[in-house]
């Protein structure tokens, strides 16, 4: 497992390393050095990508090396990153096959013990006798987290730029640089409106791979805008106007989030 993660730009980049695989599932290890925001928590693109992987490295220790493609993906943040924590672990387990679908959960803590957050997957597994599947088994490029960035383009609209070391093993955009996209474009909609939140959770529906090389961009608007809590839906979308995936993204407003 640590060759196959080597082998991977986004989590390679990361340092992420398996720390234990057992029938019951895994444990994947993350440092923190380089992996925080400027708010001084774990980056929304590390998490996700952490969620990902340990979710989906999950149902394929539990399926026999059988795994497949995320169809569908949410992370709760629960509380924050321990101030003296090094590093980051995420447990991830198989909790369900039906068919050719496979549900994974993760839990992620840091090294000090705190909850930094939970998630749910839906995969869609692979069939072995189906071809297309192949992977690729060299790194493509450096994956760096400061190259998840978007830039604003309209009102709730923004754009961001995949590089080559932002794709998975099969060669299109990675499920959690997908998911840190849409967070990014989430938290700028908050920048526009000058409020102070503290980020919830958000949820992904991948509808289609993302192509690498070609910018994507991302469409936001309300589905709920309360006193308290927004919520936020995000289409990202492929050149062209293809919409290869939906984010919804609750986040509290008022004192004690995050200024912007």
């Amino acid at each position: 497992m640590a060759e196959e993660i080597a082998v991977t730009s986004v989590e390679s980049g990361l340092g992420l390393l398996p720390r234990a695989v057992g029938p019951e599932g895994v444990v994947l290890r993350m440092p923190l050095t380089g992996s925080l925001g400027p708010d001084g928590q774990v980056h929304n693109t590390a998490l996700s990508v952490v969620a990902d992987a340990a979710a989906g490295l999950g149902v394929s220790v539990f399926n026999s090396g059988r795994g497949g493609v995320t169809a569908d993906l949410r992370v709760d943040r629960i509380g924050p990153v321990g101030a003296r924590a090094r590093y980051l672990e995420a447990i991830g387990t198989c909790i369900g096959i039906d068919g050719d679908l496979a549900y994974g959960r993760v839990e992620i803590r840091d090294d000090l013990g705190n909850l930094l957050g939970h998630g749910i997957s839906v995969m869609v597994l692979d069939s072995p006798a189906t071809p297309g599947h192949e992977t690729s088994s060299t790194v493509v490029g450096r994956f760096d987290l400061n190259d998840v960035r978007v830039e604003r383009t309209a009102e709730h609209v923004s754009v961001g730029v995949v590089t080559p070391g932002m794709a998975n093993r099969r060669g299109a955009v990675h499920g959690g640089v997908v998911m840190g996209l849409a967070h990014e474009a989430q938290d700028m909609v908050h920048v526009e409106h000058g409020v102070r939140f503290r980020r919830l959770g958000l949820s992904v529906d991948y509808l289609r791979p993302a192509p690498v090389g070609m910018p994507l961009s991302m469409h936001s608007a309300f589905v709920r805008r309360g006193r308290r809590l927004w919520t936020i839906r995000t289409e990202v979308r492929a050149e062209g106007g293809r919409t290869v995936a939906v984010a919804t993204g609750m986040s509290a407003i008022g004192a004690g989030g995050d200024t912007v």
